[in-house]
């Protein structure tokens, strides 16, 4: 509920070229960066660097020597750099190290007839005022100082009720506001030219010990639109603006042309990989899901991606320019606290890893966890405002944990199998939480915001019994205004009565040519509860605030603090916007979650084996044709109702479905194959069904229906270990079915 967090606005493309990770992995060694280095230098001769002044005439000096680029500035109305004389051009991130808080800074200095122009150029400084260190954006654009913002919309939103003062998005205090959670940096700067966008980003490293781990990443001011020609060479340039005499030391400039957008998977096969992951410009780590031709949209290259510069959040990939995510476990602020709470809020990625579980032929698992905190990094069920970010979350040593597993078949299909264990040591209140809220994310790339890629038809809810809800634009703009008029909540009294009598939920997102479906499951079975479907509560739905039109740009990649305010002048907390076509944003469809039923744990839950509480529940995820309810509700059969299963001999036992695995389990008792029969329920249709047999014991497995053999990796993919077989079958079944799987 309420638009996502993230910090800052839009886009941050923060560390996005930023494979320097130090937490990428939460501790493990980044991949090899993508891109040609055009500058790395370690500063071992003087032959190379010319001075140059941004401001002024004099007072500047400068040596290379230890290794270092000593800058002095003694005139206090000069502002003094030192450039690199090679030139850089297209695509790329420039960034140095120093060796003080302040005063530094870095700037772009455009190359006009073989020399630094004067007239145009662009940076970012770190300054001192009234105690707190500050970091501005500076820049002559054609002569004219400080425009900073040459497309206006700064100074005019384009999202009516929301307002911001220009300079508070250029010039930014550290001084622990909220989502800002250090008062000093790490002494590193960056800029970034993005090509595909046309836009300058600025960037100042943090870092901070939360609950006990030092941790870093970048944070980010408002992006500049760039003003200079495709073609232009920049020379990346040290400052000091400073006029009191000190001596900053410069290492480690470098300057490195990314590439614009992802490698090509077209060709890579159904594989789970970590690697540099590139989108829209922006590059950090990833754990990606790539696809063979079992997979029906292999040849657009469409991907599952666990990005660091989403805080790991999954996301479909789906072209250059969109993404389709369908978020995350998030809840609320009470007792005095601030925000959402949820994994958009992590931003050096603290609470939050992702790592490859399995990677077979048959399957991908992938865990992913997180935390549930605010961008403040304040614990969901913690007293405000801590004094101190080292001790955050330690109250009686509970924190809100979510625990996902991402299990992804070849055709695309998987499972999301939440684990959520809310802190109640502390200060829970019944709070609701949600568990799904699928977004369309955009980069920027071609200066579209997500309304342009969702269908007029916006989202859809069936069953496997045929009924099917449509929320058109039109509607759920509708719902907005009256919920933002009068708070009244018009799709609860009107459709969520209908949607509590379905027993599942099969949620669709519409985007132009291509649907995004998870299915949740409504009906309340020990056997559904007990292997972690669902908590045997009714889940609700959230579609009053939900409008298409929105724009929030605090994620992905996005690293900037909080700046948006409300129509009364108040800090909004929940949410920023992307102001700039050609910036990451997101708009949200609908919500889904325990609003109001179980809130207070008091039943429907589990507890593991140190006492605490927690809850599962499963969805059934992938894609799909535009409208393609038969196919969706065949997988969901697949799923949910794999129908009768009888065997043809005693050579096996029928143990059941484990279906956060999507599997149809057996334990192999006799020395030959496993033989029997699936009926599926009258009407329905298994779509590529999974199966896993316990106690198999052989190196291979051959597969036959009724009697006719199939073709490994063509009918099927099969894999054993640890003693196991798994089993993927590439087949519909639509009527009784014998199934015979030898050794």
């Amino acid at each position: 509920m309420k638009k996502k967090y993230a910090w800052s606005l839009r886009n941050a493309f923060v560390a996005l070229f930023c494979v320097s990770a130090v937490l990428v992995w939460q501790g493990s060694p980044a991949s090899a960066e993508n891109g040609t280095v055009q500058l790395n230098d370690a500063f071992n001769t003087t032959g190379s660097y010319q001075s140059f002044y941004l401001y002024g005439n004099s007072g500047g000096s400068f040596n290379v020597s230890n290794g270092g680029l000593n800058i002095t500035n003694t005139n206090s109305n000069s502002t003094f750099g030192v450039y690199n004389t090679k030139a850089v051009s297209g695509h790329f991130y420039a960034e140095v190290d120093a060796n003080l808080e302040v005063p530094i800074g870095l700037a772009l200095v455009k190359k006009t007839n073989n020399a630094p122009d004067y007239n145009n150029w662009t940076a970012i400084n770190i300054y001192n005022w009234n105690g707190s260190i500050h970091a501005e954006v500076l820049d002559r654009q054609n002569g004219v100082n400080n425009v900073r913002d040459n497309t206006g919309l700064t100074a005019n939103p384009t999202d009516p009720g929301y307002t911001l003062n220009n300079s508070d998005r250029y010039d930014v205090a550290l001084d622990g506001k909220y989502s800002l959670p250090t008062k000093n940096h790490a002494k590193k700067l960056r800029i970034i030219r993005n090509n595909n966008t046309g836009f300058f980003h600025y960037y100042l490293r943090i870092g901070a010990t939360i609950s006990g781990q030092y941790v870093e990443d970048w944070v980010e001011l408002a992006p500049s639109k760039d003003w200079n020609a495709a073609g232009s060479e920049f020379y990346v340039m040290p400052l000091v603006r400073d006029g009191n005499g000190v001596t900053v030391k410069y290492d480690n400039l470098r300057a490195v042309n990314k590439p614009h957008d992802d490698q090509s998977d077209v060709g890579t096969g159904f594989k789970a990989t970590k690697r540099e992951y590139n989108w829209g410009g922006y590059a950090g780590e990833a754990v990606v899901v790539t696809f063979g031709d079992k997979f029906a949209y292999r040849n657009q290259d469409r991907k599952l991606v666990f990005w660091d510069q989403a805080n790991y959040v999954p996301m479909w990939q789906l072209d250059d320019k969109t993404a389709f995510s369908y978020e995350f476990v998030e809840s609320w602020a009470t007792n005095g606290l601030l925000g959402c709470f949820e994994p958009m809020s992590d931003r050096t990625r603290r609470w939050t890893t992702v790592n490859i579980l399995e990677d077979t032929a048959v399957r991908k698992k992938i865990h992913w966890k997180y935390t549930l905190i605010n961008p403040n990094y304040e614990v969901l069920g913690s007293s405000a405002n801590p004094s101190d970010l080292s001790s955050v979350g330690n109250n009686n040593g509970q924190y809100p944990e979510v625990d996902e597993y991402w299990t992804i078949y070849p055709d695309g299909t998987g499972t999301r199998h939440i684990y959520f264990k809310p802190k109640l040591d502390g200060n829970w209140s019944n709070k609701g939480f949600e568990l799904s809220e699928p977004m369309v994310i955009t980069n920027g790339k071609g200066a579209q915001y997500p309304e342009t890629y969702i269908a007029d038809t916006v989202s859809s809810f069936t069953n496997l019994e045929g009924n099917l809800l449509n929320f058109t634009k039109s509607t759920m703009s509708g719902f907005n205004n009256t919920y933002q008029a009068s708070g009244t909540k018009t799709f609860d009294s009107q459709y969520l009565p209908t949607l509590h009598n379905w027993k599942q939920w099969i949620t669709v997102g519409h985007l132009n040519n291509l649907d995004a479906y998870a299915v949740w499951n409504n009906e309340h079975t020990s056997d559904y509860v007990d292997k972690g479907v669902s908590a045997g509560l009714n889940l609700d739905v959230e579609m009053s605030w939900h409008d298409m039109k929105w724009k929030f740009g605090h994620f992905p990649i996005n690293k900037e603090i909080w700046w948006a305010k409300r129509a009364d002048g108040s800090p909004d907390y929940n949410s920023t916007f992307a102001v700039f076509p050609g910036v990451p944003a997101h708009t949200s469809m609908f919500g889904l979650g325990q609003y109001n039923s179980g809130t207070n744990w008091s039943s429907n839950y589990k507890t593991d084996g140190n006492g605490r509480k927690y809850r599962e529940y499963t969805s059934l995820i992938g894609l799909s044709a535009s409208n393609d309810y038969a196919a969706m509700r065949n997988h969901t059969s697949a799923w949910l109702k794999p129908g009768t299963i009888t065997m043809n001999n005693g050579n096996s036992a029928y143990t059941g479905t484990y279906y956060p695995d999507k599997t149809i389990e057996f334990n192999r008792t006799g020395a030959t194959e496993t033989n029997f029969t699936i009926t599926p329920v009258a009407g329905q249709t298994q779509k590529n069904p999974a199966f896993k047999i316990t106690n198999w014991n052989a190196g291979s497995a051959a597969v036959s229906l009724n009697n006719v053999a199939l073709t490994a990796g063509v009918d099927y993919e099969a894999v054993v270990s640890n003693g196991q077989l798994l089993l993927w079958l590439n087949k519909s079944i639509s009527s009784a079915t014998s199934v015979k799987v030898t050794p």
